[in-house]
């Protein structure tokens, strides 16, 4: 990991902004072996302080089994001491797979100005 600031927390999964700035913030995950039906939804989010910022969505329009991948990404202006994650939300009715691999699960925020 680039971490300069020892700033991301592996037990929580959580970024603890070090200054005060302008943070550019990506996510990316994928779910594995899906099983879809129409109208099942799925969501992303970048939340600061538990409280989301930014949100994605998607929609499944037909039963079928399958992987799906999500990404967010944003600008916010964050300051020191915010708490960052990324969380996801399926509404397929059951635990469904992810992929945990460096292509396939990626977070990135870096400072920008």
């Amino acid at each position: 990991t680039y971490d300069t600031h020892g700033a991301y927390h592996l037990t929580d999964d959580t970024y603890t902004v070090p200054v005060t700035g302008y943070y550019d913030i990506y996510a990316k995950m994928r779910y594995l072996n899906l099983d879809e039906t129409a109208g099942d939804n799925f969501q992303m989010y970048i939340q600061v302080g538990g409280v989301t910022k930014s949100q994605i969505s998607d929609e499944a329009n037909a039963a079928q089994t399958t992987s799906r991948s999500l990404q967010i990404q944003d600008t916010l202006l964050l300051n020191k001491g915010d708490e960052v994650r990324i969380a996801c939300f399926q509404g397929t009715g059951s635990s469904e797979d992810t992929v945990a691999t460096a292509v396939d699960m990626v977070f990135t925020i870096k400072k920008i100005k």
